[in-house]
């Protein structure tokens, strides 16, 4: 891809990059965040040549996008942009990424009891208007998604054909299921 900038900071970007590409580098993001930070600059920091905390944060907050990892993705971008303009001897801030991951919470592990009474539940399932299988393939989605321990999209994506009843496997996952025999009273 071959960027134009236009922007005081457009010899840094096409330096920075080349140099980054001929590293080895994947510019898959890089790319178009080098575009928009030029861009950026050009329209509302025209006469600005130093690359500052102001310039930096005010670019890397100035997206639509909710998600932190694009918003990290800014910083990464910025962070090498910095690190390249300080190593050829320029005044740069070095952007510091605050976004914090949240740590996930301790897993449930269910009780015999609880599992008990989860599969018992599923099972007493009502037939429905829409969808009219639910009350039979929940109970045994829920099944192999315990016994097996499929993800949840692996459960509800396994076709028939890729189930063999002769073997007691699922051949898409190569599982046993010989724990999966459902016993109705």
């Amino acid at each position: 891809m071959i960027n134009i900038f236009v922007s005081n900071f457009a010899e840094h970007l096409k330096n920075m990059r080349t140099l980054k590409h001929n590293a080895g580098f994947s510019l898959k993001y890089m790319d178009k965040h080098l575009n928009e930070f030029d861009c950026y600059c050009k329209k509302y920091f025209p006469d600005k040549k130093i690359l500052d905390r102001n310039l930096v944060d005010s670019w890397v907050y100035y997206t639509t996008s909710k998600s932190i990892q694009e918003i990290e993705k800014r910083f990464r971008t910025m962070t090498h942009l910095a690190n390249y303009m300080l190593a050829i001897g320029l005044e740069s801030y070095v952007a510091q990424s605050f976004c914090r991951r949240v740590k996930p919470a301790e897993p449930h592990i269910f009780t015999d009891a609880q599992l008990k009474e989860f599969f018992a539940n599923s099972d007493n399932f009502e037939q429905q208007k829409y969808p009219p299988y639910r009350h039979l393939v929940a109970p045994v989605i829920f099944r192999m998604i315990y016994c097996c321990g499929l993800r949840n999209s692996e459960a509800c994506n396994i076709k028939c054909s890729e189930i063999d009843l002769d073997i007691n496997y699922i051949l898409k996952v190569a599982l046993p299921i010989n724990d999966l025999i459902i016993e109705k009273k």
